[in-house]
């Protein structure tokens, strides 16, 4: 249901397992300490401590610890503790507000402090290695996996230096999430064998418990639901049997991880059970997230259970959580239990509201994520700067060394290079004879297995073209038992939404070329279809996009945005026009780029309608498949004419980009 949430959150818990448990006591005595100890340096390492056990406990309070903790020790100077508190708050930033942009800048800022101070020892590797924890986890949340597990390696390599295996722990556990994200799953439970041999080799008691429980929650993700629940009942026994039993946190997410491998087993009064034990736990530690989606996977078992009544009781208690909360992730895992509980009470005008507030959500989650991917390109830059200008200095000081030493190198390397040439000719003219026949040989067998791999490609089209088609007769079938106008109006767009793109598929598995697909002739397809739905009005279609042939990457959101315009004409353009007529025209403008523009004759856009910021669906989900092909849109309303402009790139395109 929600895992590589909860994933995240064992991150936090295992970077501080051997930080914040084993340095804070308790938190009553670190407070005693700020209240009765008159020596500065106590004060400054009980607050980063204080931090530290509301950031263990996933609590955005652990932030304002870490700032004051950071002001106090600037003021004094002190750039040993204000590099314990940087490098605790890019946790806080890191892990818990994910936002790893800041994470990284900060614990940047960390590693330079200590640099500052002249210590190139264990504690400046030790921060170099953090720092680039927080660079590959940065990495990951701009999509750049491969740079990401580059950066990982060598952090590994940083703290081998200094034998630190238990930051070594903590890299594992970032390898883990990565290849969780990309669902190379044989990859992550590699890594993940590693550290629990690791963690039993070292006796870490309570970091076997949390990697027993990520295996868990792998397993869960790959639908290995018997597996998972043996992983859980193995962390859950160490708990009890080697750790702190009142450790609520951890066993709130282990019973729930249990209760949901139950709910997808459907023994749902077992999944009922352990979501209830979650729960409970989840009340203990009065962690906002926890409680709320306790209380949606309770609503979802009461559902399956027949107990509407009771379902709706737990809706309501989740009400409370959601109401008092801002965080868009949580109030989304709530709006999924409400979402289970409308439709099985046949409340389906509350569902569509329900669906389109997560909707809503998600969207507004995206441009979030846009701007802050924006505002960490800028901070990069800033950062990638000043790590120039310091690197600069130090450049300056070893250059005569290193002219030096290339000048004495020069002869050497020049003897070297020589016979290096001579060898090298006589291998590669006899590995130039011996290399034909090989190549002879293997473009016989690459021919052979290309045929067979494009008639498999064609199969998979085929495929998916019918199964889309299967989805669009289901959403027919099910139109036609609701009497509800607007709910029948969302059916038969959705049914054109996958027309459109079992047409895409449809159009790849008859061309001879399986990964293009002329869209001049998917365009005719396409206005055939509305014009064997629409038998009124009729609407004479004119199509210029002679060869025009783009992949499926780009061809699939671009026939989606045609479907939507060529929706909104047939439904609000052609009110009292005696001859309708819509104009489609695609130029190729070179390096991937390409300009649509889409025309009719028809009433046009409202004057008072601001199309760029209107909430309907349509033109939403217009304006975000524009996004998702690197393009932009213009609207233009003449005389007798609108024109939507569109530029866009194919994946050639956007690849150059990257």
């Amino acid at each position: 249901m929600k895992f590589m949430q909860h994933l995240l959150t064992l991150l936090i818990a295992l970077s501080f397992s051997y930080s914040s448990i084993a340095a804070i006591n308790t938190l009553d005595s670190l407070e005693n300490v700020l209240k009765t100890s008159d020596n500065r340096d106590e004060q400054i390492e009980a607050t980063i401590k204080i931090g530290q056990h509301y950031n263990q406990l996933g609590m955005d309070t652990s932030a304002v610890f870490f700032n004051n903790a950071l002001d106090m020790a600037t003021q004094d100077g002190n750039r040993k503790l204000a590099a314990n508190a940087c490098m605790s708050l890019a946790s806080y930033y890191g892990y818990l507000a994910q936002e790893t942009d800041q994470a990284y800048a900060i614990a940047c800022r960390a590693r330079d402090l200590v640099s500052y101070m002249g210590d190139t020892s264990k504690l400046y590797i030790n921060y170099s290695g953090k720092a680039m924890i927080y660079h590959g986890m940065y990495e990951i949340d701009q999509g750049n996996y491969t740079k990401a597990q580059e950066v990982f390696f060598d952090a590994i390599e940083q703290f081998e230096k200094i034998d630190e295996q238990r930051s070594i722990l903590v890299v594992y556990n970032q390898l883990i999430s990565l290849y969780g994200i990309q669902e190379m799953f044989l990859e992550a439970e590699d890594i993940l064998t590693k550290t629990i041999q690791l963690c039993e080799k070292n006796n870490w008691v309570y970091e076997k418990m949390i990697f027993l429980s990520n295996r868990g929650s792998m397993q869960y993700l790959q639908g290995r639901f018997i597996e998972s629940i043996s992983s859980m009942n193995d962390a859950e026994r160490v708990i009890y049997d080697f750790l702190d039993t009142t450790d609520y946190y951890n066993l709130s997410f282990i019973y729930s991880c249990k209760g949901s491998n139950y709910y997808e087993l459907s023994n749902y009064d077992s999944s009922y059970y352990y979501h209830k034990k979650a729960l409970y736990c989840s009340q203990i530690t009065q962690v906002p997230s926890t409680i709320i989606s306790s209380y949606s996977d309770l609503a979802q078992d009461c559902v399956m259970r027949g107990n509407l009544n009771q379902a709706k009781v737990y809706c309501e208690k989740m009400q409370l959580g959601i109401d008092s909360t801002q965080n868009s992730q949580e109030i989304m895992a709530g709006l999924i239990g409400w979402i289970k509980y409308h439709e099985a009470a046949g409340e389906f005008e509350a569902a569509l509201e329900k669906t389109t507030t997560l909707m809503e959500l998600r969207e507004a989650s995206i441009n979030e994520q846009n701007i802050k991917e924006q505002t960490s390109q800028k901070m990069a830059f800033e950062f990638e700067k000043e790590r120039l200008l310091s690197d600069n200095e130090i450049q300056t000081k070893n250059e005569k060394l290193t002219n030096e030493q290339a000048y004495n190198s020069k002869l050497t390397i020049g003897i070297i290079a020589l016979v290096a040439s001579l060898i090298i000719m006589a291998l590669l003219f006899y590995l130039n004879i011996k290399q034909k026949r090989i190549i002879s040989n293997k473009n016989e067998r690459l021919n052979n297995s290309i045929e067979e791999k494009e008639t498999l490609l064609k199969e998979i089209h085929h495929r998916v073209k019918n199964n889309l088609q299967l989805v669009s007769s289901l959403l027919d079938l099910q139109s036609k038992s609701i009497d509800n106008d607007q709910i029948i109006s969302v059916f038969e767009e959705g049914q054109n939404r996958v027309q459109a793109m079992a047409l895409i598929h449809q159009k790849l598995y008859q061309n001879d070329i399986s990964s293009e697909i002329d869209f001049e002739d998917y365009l005719k397809a396409l206005a055939g279809h509305f014009d064997y739905l629409n038998v009124s009005p009729k609407v004479d279609f004119e199509i210029d996009c002679k060869d025009i042939r783009l992949d499926i990457d780009t061809a699939v959101p671009l026939g989606l945005i045609i479907n939507e315009l060529f929706t909104n004409a047939y439904k609000h353009a052609f009110k009292d026009i005696d001859l309708p007529k819509v104009s489609v025209s695609i130029k190729n403008e070179g390096s991937g780029e390409y300009i649509m523009k889409i025309s009719d004759n028809g009433q046009g856009l409202p004057p008072d309608l601001d199309w760029s910021k209107t909430k309907t669906l349509g033109l939403r989900l217009i304006r975000n498949l524009v996004k998702q092909l690197i393009g932009k849109i213009d609207y233009e309303n003449q005389p007798n004419l609108s024109v939507f402009s569109i530029q866009f790139k194919n994946q050639f395109g956007r690849n150059l980009l990257d």
